[in-house]
């Protein structure tokens, strides 16, 4: 009777599956009709995706919910005769050990879960309000000393870092597995990977806050780094952008214009800028 309800039950897992797999079908099929023309090829990609993600969903379900039910009828069969009754009580008490490990699991984490959310919003409503800040001292309504229009982002971009980075170490103790030997195996492992591969990118944005810092150039200005010379259109953080009379769009790293001589034309263009030139004269 048990392997007949089994039966009967993976058999009916099996009509439900397809059952879904049709109904997405046909309401795919439904909204394609409904859409205009020009807007069968843009909506066919989404729905096409959507109906995969859908899909893969419905059968992981039904995989878990046999290997459940597989599970479930493989104890109770067990169960029913003398010699393998052991085992079926093995597999019954290690499933209820397993359930009972993680609801408990559950329950424990939510205070720290709790933390973690209050640490989240805390860091969220002072990251707004900093950014809010130099906001204002960037448009000239508000003076902090030591800070001026063009310090204000990348001042603003290095407090908002290191506010995030102070709530992370703040909120990692309280990570549900933070205590684990996996989970300190992982943290080491991605710290290994960050260090080894942002070296470079560092470089570049540690080389962009000091042209921020020190003003060497600002979009706008007419400069020549090495043998670009152009107008400043973007001054980022890893990279800077010049347009040349030619029109180009040339993309310099900034540990390159650091490392550079740079020639500013802008800077004090209320004086005058000296440009020397050669003329040469034919006598013909």
């Amino acid at each position: 009777l048990i392997t007949l309800v089994y039966a009967v039950w993976v058999w009916l897992l099996k009509k439900l599956g397809k059952l879904l797999k049709k109904r997405l079908m046909l309401a795919t099929a439904g909204k394609l009709k409904k859409s205009i023309a020009g807007m069968i090829a843009k909506e066919s990609a989404h729905l096409v995706k959507l109906i995969k993600y859908a899909g893969q969903v419905a059968r992981l379900i039904g995989i878990v919910l046999f290997l459940f039910s597989t599970y479930l009828w493989l104890t109770a069969d067990l169960k029913r005769f003398h010699y393998t009754r052991p085992w079926g009580e093995a597999l019954g008490g290690y499933l209820l050990g397993v359930l009972a490990w993680i609801v408990g699991g559950i329950i424990d984490a939510v205070p720290g879960l709790f933390i973690v959310v209050v640490i989240y919003y805390l860091t969220r409503a002072i990251s707004r309000m900093m950014t809010a800040s130099f906001d204002a001292v960037e448009e000239g309504r508000l003076t902090i000393p030591g800070l001026d229009a063009d310090t204000a982002q990348p001042t603003r971009k290095l407090a908002n870092v290191a506010l995030w980075l102070l709530a992370v170490v703040v909120a990692y103790p309280y990570l549900p597995g933070s205590g684990t030997d996996a989970f300190k195996g992982l943290s080491v492992f991605v710290g290994l990977v960050v260090s080894l591969g942002s070296s470079g990118v560092v470089n570049q944005a540690m080389s962009g806050f000091m042209l921020m810092y020190s003003k060497a150039l600002r979009v706008g200005d007419w400069v020549q780094v090495g043998e670009v010379e152009g107008e400043v259109l973007q001054l980022g953080m890893l990279s800077t952008k010049v347009q040349t009379r030619e029109g180009e769009e040339v993309t310099v790293p900034n540990a390159v214009v650091i490392s550079k001589e740079t020639v500013n034309y802008t800077r004090f263009e209320k004086e005058g800028v000296q440009v020397s030139t050669v003329v040469t004269i034919g006598y013909d």
